[in-house]
């Protein structure tokens, strides 16, 4: 009878062990999923990107510098610029986002993550048409929603400083330090 008694529990045990493998796979295949998920919309995200910046034309750089540096001579189609700049930014703050939801950045605020996302390219907004912009979209994404509180993080960074000052404060940098060097040298 023992024998029996033992043969019951031992089944039951290989059992137990079965579902906790079936859950396991399960958990995995999830996890597989989701990450498969996140590379295929990183992969249209970008070629979306690819296919934005190419409607810049030539010379896309000039049009960007006038839309930042001097808001005054700047064209409509400097702003068209702006605008698929901007647009092809904000793809990329999405494509953060869903990384990094997939597990592939980390959470840490000083690691690659949508916050990280946007300390790095805030200042490409700084100017009135940038701001602008920004609202507009935060408008669009609705009154709430990760992108939306991200966008207005990236506009609450990008109405600090206009770049127009950040230049400017760079450029007395670069003299600063150029005098300093030609002190150095004679």
């Amino acid at each position: 009878m023992e024998s029996s008694k033992f043969g019951y529990w031992l089944q039951v045990g290989a059992n137990v062990g079965i579902l906790i493998g079936l859950m396991l796979v399960f958990a995995q295949l999830r996890q597989t999923n989701t990450i498969t998920g996140a590379e295929l919309f990183s992969d249209n995200l970008e070629s979306v990107v690819t296919r934005e910046l190419a409607l810049l034309g030539e010379t896309p750089e000039l049009s960007m510098s006038r839309v930042l540096f001097d808001p005054q001579t700047a064209t409509r189609e400097d702003y068209f610029v702006a605008d698929r700049v901007y647009s092809a930014t904000l793809l990329q703050l999405r494509r953060a986002m869903l990384l990094s939801d997939a597990g592939f950045y980390g959470t840490n605020e000083n690691v690659i993550n949508a916050r990280g996302f946007v300390k790095l390219n805030y200042q490409i907004f700084a100017n009135p048409y940038g701001l602008a912009w920004l609202d507009q979209a935060a408008e669009d994404w609705g009154p709430t929603g990760e992108v939306r509180e991200n966008i207005l993080f990236m506009r609450e960074l990008a109405s600090r400083q206009s770049a127009v000052e950040h230049m400017s404060n760079r450029m007395n940098r670069a003299e600063s330090l150029a005098e300093k060097v030609e002190e150095l040298t004679q």
